[in-house]
């Protein structure tokens, strides 16, 4: 289980650039994104920027 966390936090782990911040949101988002009933949640209209912070990472 995971404690309900807000979006923005998630936006703002990526951004910081710290290795246990982005780490930190990376294991948050794969744990949400598995889950069924989260994943509607994560769409890239309700999350904007979230794509290109992920593809910053790559």
């Amino acid at each position: 289980d995971v404690a309900p966390v807000d979006a923005w936090r998630i936006m703002m782990a990526l951004k910081s650039g710290l290795l246990a911040e982005t780490c930190w949101a990376l294991d948050i988002l794969n744990i949400l994104l598995f889950d069924d009933n989260c994943i509607g949640y994560f769409g890239l209209q309700n999350m904007p920027g979230l794509l290109e912070l992920l593809l910053e990472h790559f």
